[in-house]
């Protein structure tokens, strides 16, 4: 938008529009279904563990995720588009998976050390 202002005369303006508009669109629903995910695995992790503390250690490996799949893609060229946003999601909930698993064996060693 900042480059359409410094090289069009006053007047016009830049838009996207067809499926550009539509992708721009998929994004953003995308991003805030990803962000109330996030914000419903932390409620439904906190009343799971009954702590938290535990919700945020599980949640920390998703960053991970991000960034290794963005450089996965960076290194082999190819575009963030609709399908490899999809397929972050899936690689999200993965990891969120494993790292759940991880934390639960976690607390069932230190209860059973505890006994």
């Amino acid at each position: 938008m900042e480059l359409s202002r410094q090289i069009l005369p006053t007047g016009y303006s830049m838009a996207f529009e067809g499926s550009a508009a539509g992708l721009a669109d998929s994004f953003n629903s995308l991003t805030t279904a990803l962000m109330m995910g996030i914000l419903v695995a932390y409620m439904i992790l906190a009343v799971q563990f009954n702590s938290f503390i535990h919700p945020v250690s599980v949640l920390m490996a998703l960053p991970f995720s991000v960034t290794g799949a963005l450089l996965a893609l960076w290194a082999f060229g190819v575009s963030l588009n609709l399908f490899s946003f999809i397929g972050l999601i899936v690689l999200m909930g993965i990891a969120k998976k494993n790292s759940i698993l991880l934390v639960q064996f976690t607390n069932q060693v230190r209860d059973e050390k505890k006994a």
